[in-house]
């Protein structure tokens, strides 16, 4: 078997594993794609992929017409975006795959993979929450870097467009539904709440440091030149009495610092009036206006939602 792992099956590739990428390499100038059924049925076997398999290829003479192999060439020239897996496999750099997803997605869709690719957990069934941390497998940058590196590539312009409006550091799906929903434009069926950054470090007073005994705090939600923070209230979540206090020590510190708090639930993210509710909330906080002037505005929120729910619910 010799083969890159590309596009869908790269995503799939990296959703499933969560390893921190090794050092990538450049693709080899001419290589042999050997691939067998009982091959491609192996990888499906192992690493939990799908068919039809996405592979890279590096020479459009190396084109097949299968049903369940889709190829995906690039002249990516000397520029590293493959990692080793081990011998006769390797796959396309999680900054490279995003760009091998503008291709075959809608917008929002590849807006969702690059929160996910730059997000920072994993599922796992055997924690209390269901997923654990994890360090992300792009950065912002790391995919600027690639994408200006291969400009001409098929598929760049939307990856780059994309990428304004992905935001680093997700640390649960709800969180990427709530920052999707609450930052992107109205014509992607957000409410324009932008300037919106995730789980960033806020560097407390001394008065908090003292109260707290740590020098920072991250809020899940910071709209950080307007001072609003918010905090997605997880149904999972039961908190001790040691926990609830700690809690109430971080709220009145972050008040008397001057940031205005909000608090995010599930309810929210299931009810388009009650998000429409928060959103308008966190504007006023803000001072902004929440003012779509779309006709189609209602249908734009609500297929946005379904985008977010269909790929989360792949729990990849």
């Amino acid at each position: 078997m010799d083969i890159i792992l590309a596009g869908a099956t790269a995503y799939r590739y990296w959703m499933r594993t969560r390893r921190v990428p090794s050092a990538p390499v450049p693709a080899p100038n001419r290589y042999s794609l050997s691939l067998t059924k009982r091959e491609m049925e192996l990888l499906v076997a192992e690493y939990g992929l799908s068919l039809p398999i996405h592979a890279l290829i590096t020479s459009e003479n190396d084109r097949r017409k299968h049903s369940d192999l889709v190829c995906h060439y690039e002249g990516t020239g000397r520029v590293s975006c493959i990692v080793p897996i081990h011998e006769g496999l390797a796959v396309s750099s999680p900054e490279l795959c995003f760009l091998q997803l503008a291709r075959s997605s809608t917008l929002q869709e590849l807006i969702f993979y690059g929160f996910r690719l730059c997000s920072t957990y994993r599922f796992n069934e055997f924690s209390p929450t269901g997923m654990e941390p994890i360090e992300p497998l792009m950065t912002i940058s790391s995919a600027k870097a690639l994408l200006t590196r291969l400009s001409r590539c098929h598929g760049s312009a939307l990856a780059r467009k994309a990428l304004s409006l992905v935001i680093e550091n997700a640390a649960s799906p709800k969180e990427i539904e709530a920052a999707m929903r609450l930052s992107l434009p109205y014509n992607l069926g957000g409410y324009h709440l932008n300037a919106l950054e995730l789980n960033p470090s806020i560097t407390l007073d001394k008065a908090g440091q003292a109260a707290l005994g740590r020098p920072t705090l991250k809020p899940d939600f910071l709209w950080r030149s307007a001072k609003v923070l918010a905090e997605y209230q997880s149904d999972l979540t039961h908190l001790d009495r040691e926990q609830h206090a700690f809690d109430l020590k971080r709220m009145n510190v972050f008040v008397r610092m001057g940031y205005k708090q909000i608090s995010i639930n599930s309810e929210h993210l299931s009810s388009i009036p009650r998000m429409d509710a928060l959103a308008k909330d966190i504007a006023k906080l803000s001072g902004k206006y929440i003012r779509p002037t779309l006709a189609d505005y209602p249908s734009r929120q609500l297929a946005l939602v379904h985008c977010i729910q269909r790929l989360n619910d792949e729990r990849l």
